[in-house]
């Protein structure tokens, strides 16, 4: 074993001091909205054999990671670009944050002919543009700061190629989108209010909705960052502890709240299973109205209270409170 370290070492120092001209033969640039820049005064790692970069980290000015390249052949590379500022709150200080996208991409000195199409997951637009160093090829992942997934597909010939999987920054799938070299040709929201249509909305709302009530675990402590969310899910009638919210036609709301009388501990094969009986505590009627399709007004005990749905599908909803 020490032998092979004193071998590698002499390698080493062998090929550094050809860095200078490595960088003209093997030219590696960062890809950043259509452009290459080349700003070797960033990189504070690399890793050359035979002239050849095997592996280059770039960092950022607060000592951040910006971007590693792993030589996979000849021209390829598995590139990882990071966040300046990756999301580093208590929900998501243990996952694998930073990242802001991954995948295969093909290093070329040559300008290519391609025409690489990008998708602005803020603005729903698409911008077209010719690249020249990093092309991307095959599967690549996007991420959100907090290290939740963002978009997931593939590449072929450089540019967007089939099916594209869009989520949201809870985690929750947003839109599907099929691309055909490059080109969106069929978009299907999982999202409702991803439609941006009122009757889509108000469709798929009239139904009962609970909101569980963690606080009947003992074990529950809330998130201060979802202090301002309702997460709500589909319930096939008034069931579960919480509060459920029946969306009936003509703008009638039904609210039911519950609470848990007795809790029974059952030891199965598979395990402890927990089975909470509830009653009801309070069971009254309000009113509901849409003002567009993503604005919620609803009004129980004489109080009206806005939400935006962020998030609507067949069995899941979010709402955010409106000030």
């Amino acid at each position: 074993m020490k032998k092979r370290i004193f071998t590698l070492n002499i390698l080493l120092l062998l090929v550094l001091p050809t860095w200078a001209q490595t960088m003209e033969s093997d030219t590696i640039g960062q890809y950043h909205s259509g452009q290459i820049s080349a700003s070797w005064d960033r990189i504070t790692r690399h890793k050359l054999v035979q002239n050849k970069t095997l592996y280059l980290q770039e960092k950022y000015t607060n000592g951040n990671r910006a971007c590693e390249y792993f030589r996979y052949s000849d021209s390829t590379f598995y590139y990882i670009e990071y966040y300046e500022l990756p999301d580093t709150s208590d929900r998501y200080r243990w996952s694998f944050w930073g990242i802001k996208r991954e995948g295969m991409v093909v290093i070329s000195n040559k300008h290519s002919t391609y025409t690489i199409v990008t998708f602005n997951l803020e603005t729903y637009e698409e911008h077209e543009f010719f690249d020249t160093l990093l092309l991307p090829v095959g599967k690549w992942q996007f991420y959100y700061p907090n290290g939740t997934n963002r978009a997931i597909g593939s590449y072929k010939h450089y540019l967007k190629e089939g099916e594209w999987l869009y989520y949201d920054a809870f985690e929750q799938p947003d839109s599907t989108i099929q691309y055909n070299k490059g080109v969106a040709e069929n978009i299907v929201y999982n999202n409702v209010t991803g439609h941006k249509s009122l009757e889509a909305t108000t469709c798929a709302l009239q139904q009962f909705w609970l909101i569980h009530d963690y606080s009947a675990n003992g074990s529950y402590t809330p998130n201060p960052f979802f202090k301002d969310y309702r997460f709500l899910y589909a319930a096939p009638a008034v069931s579960g502890v919480g509060e459920i919210y029946h969306f009936r036609p003509n703008g009638v709301l039904g609210f039911t709240q519950t609470k848990v009388v007795k809790t029974d501990y059952l030891k199965g094969v598979e395990g402890l299973s927990i089975i909470q009986k509830y009653d009801i505590g309070k069971n009254t009627t309000g009113a509901w109205r849409l003002l567009n399709y993503h604005q919620l007004e609803i009004t129980l005990d004489n109080q009206k209270v806005m939400y935006e749905i962020e998030y609507l599908c067949d069995r899941y909803m979010r709402w955010k409170i409106i000030p």
